[in-house]
């Protein structure tokens, strides 16, 4: 089930300081040479957000979704 309508509501609520990375987050995006700038932008401003589907969370209060961002027709990034 398609759960983009959702996160969007959810996303627009977040600023670029409630956004906290963590270390493995850092060694990801170094490793796929994903800018943590670009992930901020669609993170508080998701109109690039083409798909979302939640995930199962393993912590309680915890949300998690699969999210597919499209940036052209050549690059787009994939999240979970």
């Amino acid at each position: 089930m398609d759960s983009k309508e959702e996160l969007i509501e959810k996303l627009k609520k977040y600023t670029k300081d409630d956004i906290i990375f963590t270390s493995h987050a850092f060694i990801r995006a170094k490793q796929r040479n994903i800018k943590l700038s670009e992930v901020i932008e669609n993170i508080t401003n998701p109109k690039r957000l083409v798909f979302a589907r939640k995930q199962k969370a393993n912590k309680p209060g915890e949300e998690k979704y699969d999210c597919y961002f499209v940036h052209s027709n050549t690059y787009s990034m994939y999240g979970n």
